[in-house]
Parts: structure tokens; C-alpha cells; sequence
């Protein structure tokens, strides 16, 4: 499989700032990291589904080392970054 075209929403960005995950930072490095290697891995891997308001279903992933949540959709073309939380999300499947 090629790697997918990673898409970042203003609402991620956002929370990238928010939340001290900007690029240099520890989080920042860490946070590429995985999302590089989500662009051309498995998905959704090790991850489930949970709802973020304001009412939607994504699939999310903790940023190793860090309280921080990565929300994200795929397809077979794209990964799309939604947002960055420190509130660990509640899976859909318990």
C-alpha cells in the first residue's frame, strides 16, 4: 500500500497549539512520528471508535508518552487529522 495523504483540519491545529504539540516540541516530534507511520500502516490498528461532539465517529489513538489523543478518519487514499485531546476518549465498544 502507498502512503495516504495526511489532511489536517483547522480543528487539529488548533489543538496541536492548544495543547503544546507544536513542531520542535517533545510532543510535537512525537506526534509526527505516529502520524507518519499511520499514513502507510494498518488502520485503524490498535485503535477503536469513540464519538467527539459535537456528534461524530472517529477512531483515535494515544500519542505514546504523552496524555494526548489523536482523532482521525482514514480511506484508502487519505488519513485526515481531526483533533488533539488530553481527555482520554470513552471506546464505542466499551
Amino acid at each position: 500500500m502507498s502512503a495516504r495523504i495526511l489532511r489536517l483540519t483547522e480543528r487539529f491545529n488548533l489543538a496541536v497549539r492548544r495543547h503544546g504539540a507544536t513542531s520542535g516540541t517533545p510532543a510535537g516530534r512525537a506526534l509526527a512520528s505516529l502520524l507518519v507511520t499511520m499514513q502507510s500502516g494498518d488502520l485503524p490498528g490498535p485503535d477503536t471508535e469513540a464519538m467527539m461532539p459535537p456528534v461524530a465517529r472517529y477512531y483515535f489513538r494515544r500519542l505514546s508518552g504523552f496524555n494526548l489523543w489523536l482523532f482521525y478518519s482514514f480511506d484508502d487514499s487519505q488519513l485526515t487529522a481531526i483533533s488533539l485531546t488530553t481527555n482520554p476518549p470513552i471506546p464505542l465498544n466499551g
